[in-house]
């Protein structure tokens, strides 16, 4: 199981369901749901180039872009948020952290990344890229395994970890 991109061979470690804190399995579809101006929000790691916004852009139309800051969280008080950066981006981890997700111990590989959807008060759907590679492999796989709906972004991927066979 896995897959080619870019002349490197990927392993594909994803798990089809995430586990609610009560032990209960999250199996259903998970919603991003719009914000009140009918489009998602999206916290993302502004790359150079802006690609990531790019790419993004162009697969999904409905989207309201926020720098990735803490301070952003303010403009989306209370609404269902995408977060998207590299691991080693400082700004992730303090937006990441004052969403109270629980940071990833494990350091990844260049070219690796997760997609965690996270429910809580409001849902998250965190994307991490191991670098800016995976970052963009990670919104490429994201563009596959969801799709917008009248109600938002349905994402049915569950949590997932991909990683390259030869780092």
């Amino acid at each position: 199981r896995g897959f080619v991109d870019r002349n490197r061979v990927f392993v594909k470690n994803s798990v089809s369901a995430s586990f609610e804190p009560n032990g209960g399995v999250f199996m259903q579809d998970f919603v991003i749901k719009n914000n009140r101006h009918g489009k998602i929000n999206i916290l993302v790691e502004d790359l150079p180039s802006r690609v990531a916004h790019l790419s993004l852009q162009k697969a999904y139309a409905k989207l309201t872009f926020y720098p990735l800051a803490v301070n952003s969280l303010d403009f989306v008080k209370g609404e269902d948020i995408i977060v998207a950066g590299c691991q080693t981006n400082p700004l992730l981890e303090a937006t990441l952290s004052h969403l109270s997700v629980e940071k990833d111990a494990a350091r990844f590989y260049r070219d690796a990344y997760r997609i965690n959807p996270i429910k809580k008060e409001n849902n998250i759907l965190a994307i991490v890229g191991g670098d800016v590679a995976g970052l963009l492999y990670a919104l490429a796989h994201l563009e596959g395994i969801s799709k917008l709906t009248q109600e938002g972004l349905k994402y049915t991927g569950g949590n997932i970890f991909e990683s390259p066979v030869f780092p």
